[in-house]
């Protein structure tokens, strides 16, 4: 099954069902974007929507929270869709108007990352700094920091088990190592070509 991860929660023509709702009521003929924050209302909906065969989006804030969660989830793919954000915020034009004011000239770089980051930029900045999100670095994290250059399979195990410096037994920590490298690699944020692992990069 592929799960999308959208640039944005508001997708037109669907519907937002986030963890900070009490109730939601899946109806099988609408379209849905799960707003994730803790998946305790989004995961129950997107095993409902799973159970439909619906098409499946996520929006989502800490992408190594999500992906520790979602890997109940062994058999899913997740592909990464940008979508137009249409909804005119006020607070973006009033933040354009006073760097107007300030900088003398019309500079709007700065606040559309502010208030539309790049996704990728922002999965990959949790990875390598987990704790400016408030959440504590997992495998994954440790994967993605060792892998400043090309590194085969063997080696990038090793270097993660030193990190680590783990007690579990071998085939356990060899279980958890292929879950969290498949996850990285499944959602394009590591690639691997000619039997070598490296980051994704813009």
């Amino acid at each position: 099954m592929i799960i999308r991860i959208a640039s944005t929660a508001n997708v037109p023509g669907a519907e937002v069902i986030s963890d900070l709702q009490r109730t939601y009521v899946i109806h099988p003929e609408r379209r849905y974007v799960l707003h994730f924050t803790n998946g305790d209302v989004t995961l129950r909906a997107f095993k409902e929507l799973f159970l439909l065969n619906k098409e499946v989006l996520f929006y989502v804030a800490n992408f190594e929270f999500f992906l520790c969660k979602m890997s109940l989830f062994k058999h899913c793919r997740f592909e990464f869709v940008r979508y137009p954000d249409d909804t005119r915020d006020e607070r973006v034009e009033n933040y354009r108007n006073i760097e107007k004011r300030l900088g003398g000239k019309y500079i709007s770089r700065g606040v559309e990352l502010s208030f539309a980051p790049d996704v990728f930029a922002s999965i990959r900045s949790s990875l390598l700094n987990p704790e400016l999100y408030l959440s504590k670095g997992s495998l994954s994290t440790v994967i993605y920091k060792e892998l400043t250059r090309r590194l085969g399979y063997e080696d990038l195990k090793r270097l993660a088990k030193d990190a680590v410096g783990t007690s579990k037994e071998e085939e356990a920590f060899d279980e958890d190592f292929d879950k969290h490298l498949k996850s990285l690699v499944f959602t394009g944020l590591v690639k691997m070509k000619d039997g070598l692992f490296h980051r994704w990069s813009c």
